[in-house]
Formats: structure tokens, sequence, C-alpha cells
């Protein structure tokens, strides 16, 4: 019986590629998490399942073709959406590496955000120093595991909300937010959500964690988002 039921089916899959017409193949789209089968023209992966591919592994393998699905569609989309968050300055970071001495003492707490062991993870130093190079980096490299990504200026966290979905945020700059009530209240709800496990937290300043908490009335934070990281040289 087996034999036959595949044996039918085959039939069926063969006559109904025969009543429609081919609408070609799209190379901007990814192929198939499966068997790399190319995308089919017509769709624009919008959301997991708005796709199709020159294959039967949605037919064969649905439940691992879908898990498939998921996951190339957040790290398809994800990078995208953190380069648009990007100012346009910020976007050449994306193509050039930076380099780091061997002997820096921030490598423990790089490599800890890294793992995961750690989540909030604050970078101070001068201007010029690579904090911003480097929080976009990291960022870059987990964007691209597929993880949602989110780069905001400090400046304009007292009117912006950060959504509840972002894994990792890089909140830049943070001696250029206004010091106000709201400014104060979004910082206690973003390293909370950090300490709970929620998501990654980098930070940028000038100056280290408790001077520039202070400055925006939350000195309260300082033990938790800890002393923070010089950059090289700074």
């Amino acid at each position: 019986m087996a034999l036959t039921y595949t044996s039918d089916l085959e039939k069926t899959l063969e006559k109904l590629r025969s009543l429609v017409k081919d609408p070609g193949r799209d190379p901007s789209l990814p192929p198939c998490p499966l068997c790399g089968a190319p995308a089919i023209r017509g769709y624009r992966f919008v959301t997991p399942l708005d796709i199709a591919h020159d294959c039967e592994c949605g037919f064969r393998r649905e439940e691992a073709y879908i898990h498939g699905l998921r996951r190339t569609w957040r790290v398809h989309w994800y990078p995208r959406w953190f380069r648009e968050s990007l100012p346009p300055a910020y976007r050449n970071y994306l193509e050039t590496a930076i380099r780091l001495p061997q002997a820096w003492a921030g490598w423990e707490a790089l490599v800890g955000f890294r793992e995961g062991r750690e989540k909030i993870l604050y970078l101070h130093g001068p201007a010029g120093s690579g904090k911003t190079h480097l929080a976009v980096r990291l960022a870059w490299e987990e964007a691209q595991k597929g993880k949602r990504t989110l780069f905001l200026l400090a400046s304009s966290l007292h009117r912006e909300e950060v959504p509840k979905g972002v894994e990792i945020l890089v909140l830049d700059s943070l001696e250029e937010a206004w010091p106000e009530a709201k400014t104060g209240a979004q910082l206690h709800e973003l390293v909370s959500r950090a300490a709970r496990g929620e998501m990654g937290l980098i930070l940028t300043a000038l100056l280290p964690p408790a001077k520039a908490l202070a400055r925006l009335g939350a000195e309260g934070l300082a033990r938790r988002v800890g002393p923070g990281t010089p950059m090289p040289g700074g």
C-alpha cells in the first residue's frame, strides 16, 4: 500500500505541475532551508510563511521546513532592520572590523557578553576611542545569527519606546540623553530587562557608569550596570 500511495502522490504532483505555469525563480529570496532549492518568484517573505521553493520539502518534511523558514526569516530580516536603525554615518562600521589590542583589559567583559554570560556591556572612553564602532559590530554579529537587534541614540530615549521583542539593544552616547523623568524610567526598565535575561544591553558613554547615571538622576542603577569597560586608551 505504501508503494501505491507514493506512486499516486507522485502522479498527482506531476499533474499539478503541468497545470500551473512556472512563475520563475527569485534569487533575492533565501533558498529552501532543508535542501537549498531556489525560491519561487511572486513572494515577498514579509512573514516566515510568505515564500515557496522549487522542491517538495514543504509537503514531505513540513514540520522541519516550517521551523527552518522561521529561522531563515530572522536571519534574512533582522540584519536589514538593524542596518536601518543605524544613523547613515555609522553604517560603514558594519563593513569595517575593529582592532583591539591583545592586552586590553576589557576582553573578559567582551567575551562574557558575546557568550551570553553577561547581559550588560557598558563601554566608555573619549570620543574616537571606538566605543560605537565596537558596539555596532557586536550587535551586527548577533543580528546575523537571527537575533532582533536595535540601535538607539540615547538622545531620543525620552521620546522613543524600545519594543518588547528586541533581543540586543545598543544605546549610544549616554551623555547626550535628556536628564528628565522619562529618560530615567526608560533606563530603569531597560536595565531591569537585561538583568532578568530578557535582552542584551550595550551602552556607550564618555563617562564611567556612576558619573553618567548620576547626571540622569539614575545613580541607583550604577551597581546593576557595574564599573563599566574602558576602551583602549580611555
